[in-house]
């Protein structure tokens, strides 16, 4: 009698598996050592034979997890400071972000703080601010030259034996290394001049009324008649204050400035009439003799950046001060 033999097949027939799925058991296909077992169970099946709910499930796959490995997101928030124009560039002073002129850094060492420098609006500010000023200019604190502004064209000539008071004026000259100028704003402009040959520095604090006086002009003839500068060696830094974006007046104040024949100019044709400060002290400059290739405004505004600058027209008698500040490198020039 023939016995047919049914041949093993690889994988496990179609048949066996669907009638595994009935009896819930494997299915089988050959015997000994060659035997394959095909599972055919259901995920249903397998999670009831596991005796766990979907919620077990992520539970007990949790529990080896601590609080403490859990990553906590961390946030950084970088501030992005606004660009100066021109040949400005931001730097890091001992007490924070500061702004410099590249030409003018090359002649004399200077600065426009921040509000990082912190200075209250009144005299008496805060000695680790001043003392902090300084330490950056290697020169003792009764060395840093401070002026109680009248806003006005007036001239105080600084050197080391007269550097710690605080004279009336709104501009400061000096070719004397021993001091650092400074001059303290909160929307009025900064001005800082160097001699490129003789060294000589100058630090001005021109508000509108200064400006109307000519205090740009006032301190290039002033650096001319003390220390023989020549205009043409001059090399001028306009640092932050208010800008025409923001800087509205009155039609009025235009009587003020008739001496000057560019003034037309620094007004807008609104309906309020926007003043350019920054214009008008690159006039008048101008027209001391200063080359306008030498001539660099940095046009950050004040009034618009409050986490980097105090403006007294936008935070009213609570505005702090920034300041500017310089010191001769007298010998040190071409």
């Amino acid at each position: 009698m023939s016995r047919h033999k049914t041949p093993r097949e690889w994988p496990v027939p179609n048949a066996f598996i669907a009638a595994s799925f009935a009896a819930k058991r494997p299915a089988k296909c050959g015997a000994g050592f060659r035997r394959r077992v095909a599972y055919a169970i259901s995920p249903s099946v397998k999670m009831r034979r596991r005796n766990l709910s979907p919620y077990r499930s992520i539970v007990a796959s949790m529990r080896s997890i601590s609080v403490a490995s859990i990553p906590i997101p961390i946030i950084f928030v970088v501030m992005t400071l606004p660009q100066p124009s021109g040949e400005f560039e931001w730097t890091q002073e001992s007490w924070g972000a500061a702004v410099r002129c590249r030409p003018l850094d090359a002649v004399a060492r200077h600065c426009f703080s921040t509000r990082d420098l912190a200075l209250e609006g009144v005299l008496a500010a805060p000695a680790p601010a001043w003392a902090s000023l300084a330490r950056a200019f290697d020169v003792p604190l009764d060395s840093v030259v401070r002026k109680h502004k009248v806003h006005c064209a007036d001239v105080f000539q600084a050197d080391k034996a007269n550097g710690a008071s605080w004279p009336e004026a709104d501009i400061a000259v000096t070719d004397d290394p021993a001091v650092a100028l400074s001059v303290r704003t909160a929307d009025c402009v900064p001005i800082l001049l160097a001699d490129r040959r003789g060294g000589a520095v100058a630090a001005i604090h021109a508000g509108w009324k200064g400006t109307a006086a000519g205090a740009a002009i006032v301190a290039v003839q002033s650096l001319t008649s003390r220390y023989g500068t020549k205009p043409e060696d001059v090399i001028a830094a306009v640092g932050p204050s208010i800008g025409p974006c923001c800087y509205e007046v009155g039609s009025e104040l235009a009587g003020h400035f008739s001496s000057h024949p560019e003034a037309p100019t620094w007004f807008s044709q609104d309906e309020t009439p926007h003043l350019d400060l920054w214009r008008a002290s690159r006039d008048q400059l101008a027209r001391a003799g200063v080359p306008h290739s030498q001539i660099h405004v940095c046009a950050l505004c004040t009034f618009d950046h409050p986490a980097l600058f105090h403006s007294y027209r936008r935070d009213g008698k609570s505005a702090g001060r920034l300041v500017a500040a310089i010191k001769s490198a007298a010998g040190k020039t071409p």
